[in-house]
């Protein structure tokens, strides 16, 4: 009896009705579309702030005046002269805890210019020297062939190279491949001259050391990538546990070269969804404000009803029931249809190419969904309790003498 009355109640009164159910419509449907939307793009921001502060480059600064005494020559980074290391101290950095990745790094001077020698396949270099985002002009994938060498764009411009010149440097005679503009994409590393397979700079180095009657072993600085999960304290934990290691080999103080921002970053990356949590809560509030004011005005509208249903012998839980039941059912609607509709903008959103974020993923999640609902009902409940207690508390001679 109560279903069928509250249903012949709620087609009566269409628009009000309408107002209810649509007001639940929105708020269901605009938390999911904007609660999907965050997630999505912190998904995909996380991937790219996450990997903020996650690559840094270690070395040992030794002197700024050339410790051979011939002129500018041997293993140099930024702007100090350093002492070589073997290559194991690579693999020993790479077994540490939440490392990612490492690779070995020859950086050697002579007089005005520097070349860098370098796994040109290791992610470690990538995000620490060069990589092929860099690439201006050439191609990248020849770096490997036999005299290949990249050089720096201000570089090229200076000695008037273009691809396919010869050069002729560090005692060799190079090829131009590829030219490169590191200041496109900043790296730890800084800015070389000429980047060649870390080989190549290791026979330099050799040739030099011979030369000049100076030791030197295959490399120089550490490229170290850590994975991008953690927090400030993980980051600055696998930099320090690094920095110890290369300072045991070396027997003197060593330094980090890296971004100091990978904190910041990782707050922003929940920035985005709890942005859309506050204004879906707000945008919740509101609708059962709306609700709430609008039930009290039916209750204030049906006043004389009321008198007559209690006069015929409806008793105040009949009422209270009835009007609660009225309120429930206009939740229960809202926010089923709400569902759909949040489902399906999220699905439009991608096919209709609405965002062009690229690897945006838009899944909605059910906890969401359940949540939609909950509160949806928990309006409708809320909106119905209070002006049904208060149209229970009617005496039917007080209602009818109202209107």
């Amino acid at each position: 009896m109560f279903v069928q009355y509250a249903m012949k109640e709620i087609r009566r009164r269409k628009l009000r009705s309408l107002a209810n159910v649509l007001g639940y419509i929105i708020a269901v449907a605009f938390l999911i579309i904007t609660i999907t939307l965050a997630q999505g793009y912190n998904i995909v921001a996380k991937g790219e702030l996450n990997r903020i502060g996650t690559h840094f480059v270690v070395y040992i600064p030794a002197s700024k005046a050339c410790p051979c005494q011939f002129g500018e020559v041997g293993p140099f980074f930024k702007d100090t002269y350093t002492p070589t290391f073997n290559l194991s101290i690579v693999e020993t950095v790479k077994a540490l805890s939440g490392v990612a990745n490492a690779a070995p790094c020859l950086m050697f001077r002579f007089n005005n210019l520097t070349i860098c020698g370098v796994n040109f396949d290791s992610l470690a270099t990538e995000t620490n020297v060069v990589s092929s985002k860099m690439l201006v002009e050439g191609n990248y994938s020849k770096v490997y062939d036999f005299g290949a060498v990249l050089v720096d764009s201000v570089f090229a411009d200076l000695s008037k190279l273009n691809v396919g010149d010869n050069v002729a440097a560090f005692n060799r005679n190079f090829t131009v491949v590829g030219i490169v503009n590191p200041s496109l994409y900043s790296r730890p590393a800084g800015i070389a001259n000429m980047y060649a397979p870390l080989a190549v700079v290791q026979e330099i180095a050799g040739f030099y050391g011979d030369l000049y009657n100076f030791a030197v072993r295959d490399i120089n600085v550490v490229l170290v990538e850590i994975s991008s999960e953690g927090d400030s304290a993980y980051i600055s934990a696998v930099e320090q546990s690094v920095l110890e290691t290369m300072e045991s080999y070396a027997g003197q103080a060593g330094a980090i070269v890296g971004y100091q921002c990978g904190v910041a970053a990782r707050k922003v990356v929940p920035v985005t969804e709890d942005s859309a949590w506050a204004i879906s809560a707000v945008i919740v509030v509101s609708v059962m404000l709306f609700t709430l004011k609008s039930q009290f005005a039916s209750v204030v509208e049906r006043t004389k009803e009321i008198g007559i249903l209690k006069a015929i012998g409806w008793t105040n839980s009949d009422i209270i029931k009835q009007l609660f039941l009225e309120s429930l059912l206009q939740g229960l609607v809202g926010g089923i249809i709400g569902v759909g509709i949040g489902y399906l903008v999220t699905f439009l959103i991608p096919q209709l190419g609405l965002l062009s974020t690229q690897n945006l993923v838009l899944a909605v999640s059910p906890f969401v969904v359940l949540l939609g609902l909950i509160l949806s009902i928990s309006g409708g409940i809320l909106a119905g309790a209070f002006p049904a207690w208060k149209a229970a508390k009617l005496q039917p001679a007080e209602a009818l003498r109202r209107l």
